[in-house]
């Protein structure tokens, strides 16, 4: 039965007709408002150019001829109208290369074939949700450019916001960071263990920011844990409220247990971040003991990272925050970023 609610446009790329046909059914009866299909990566990507309104959701192939799936992924993600529009992988590929290569491209989502009706409306439920958090959002920028004009428009940010920031190693935004934590709960790939990382007294520093100096301050601070994770085998998010989430595949569990927390503590150290009044910031930063796969297997991805949050906050409740200036911060000049 159609859902009143549920109505996306919907382009679904697969270079096998049958499979397009059943999607196109099965899309229509869940209700949503449009099904377009293309059957080639070329096709789709002239699909989305020519569309009067953007897609509200992308269904894409793996194995396609000429140019695949993983390729359109990252082609879509360049067009500045799709940076978040939510891309579900949906292939017969299972194994982790394709999963790390597509969830890298900017894939929110990974489905394998055969697949069940209740599955896909649960993963198209999640897209519209990331639909109307976006389409908020811009209702609320809009309304502030009308109020303040352009030239003066801070971007919507609310210190409870996950982020995503663009071209940065290892990070996914957070909805494609739960999802893939889930790949490796169904698919019993290789897992490293999870663990939350909180800026201390963010709150104090989100009060003296105006909105962009905040999303940079931010910026910088996932470049330094970018910086200092082997990314290849690592990934990380920001969930909002001061927490970014790390996660460590394919054997990697050795990087939480060689001072991970200092080296990115001393990357931020190394950084001189200041205020528009001069005023260095001192960010500090506590880490939770690193979560296990028997939290994953268990319990699932959301359990995993609650019990790496509550211990973080446990950590920070337990100790006296002193920030004191390293004696190496006199001996060498860091990059010096003033936010304004």
């Amino acid at each position: 039965m159609a859902n009143e609610d549920f109505e996306m446009r919907v382009l679904a790329v697969d270079d096998d007709p049958f499979i397009l046909q059943v999607l196109q059914l099965a899309l229509t009866a869940m209700g949503c408002k449009e099904v377009t299909t293309a059957e080639s990566a070329e096709d789709a990507l002239h699909k989305i150019r020519e569309a009067a309104v953007p897609f509200d959701c992308l269904l894409l192939d793996i194995q396609m001829p000429q140019v695949d799936g993983i390729e359109l992924c990252g082609a879509v993600r360049r067009l500045p109208q799709y940076k978040r529009c939510p891309i579900i992988m949906l292939t017969a590929m299972s194994e982790r290369e394709y999963i790390d290569r597509a969830f890298a491209a900017g894939a929110t989502d990974y489905m394998t074939k055969p697949f069940e009706t209740l599955e896909l409306n649960a993963r198209l439920q999640m897209a519209l949700r990331l639909n109307r958090e976006i389409r908020s959002k811009q209702e609320v920028e809009k309304a502030l450019a009308a109020y303040v004009g352009e030239k003066d428009l801070e971007p919507a940010v609310d210190i409870e916001d996950a982020l995503s920031f663009e071209d940065m190693p290892g990070h996914l935004d957070l909805d494609a960071f739960r999802n893939y934590v889930g790949q490796l709960r169904v698919r019993d790939l290789v897992f490293g263990g999870l663990a939350a990382l909180k800026i201390v007294e963010v709150g104090a520093i989100f009060s003296r920011m105006k909105s962009r100096d905040y999303l940079n301050f931010l910026a910088d601070i996932g470049d330094a844990i970018s910086e200092t994770l082997p990314w290849e085998d690592c990934r990380f998010s920001y969930a909002g409220g001061g927490y970014f989430l790390i996660l460590a595949v394919n054997g990697a569990r050795p990087v939480f247990e060689n001072g991970l927390s200092d080296a990115i503590q001393g990357a931020l150290d190394d950084m001189d971040l200041r205020y528009r009044d001069g005023e260095r910031i001192m960010p500090m930063v506590v880490m939770s003991d690193v979560k296990s796969r028997s939290i994953l297997s268990a319990a699932g991805s959301e359990a995993l990272i609650e019990a790496a949050v509550k211990d973080v906050e446990l950590k920070i409740a337990g100790q006296t925050r002193v920030r004191i200036v390293p004696a190496s911060a006199a001996r060498i000049k860091p990059a010096l970023r003033v936010y304004h």
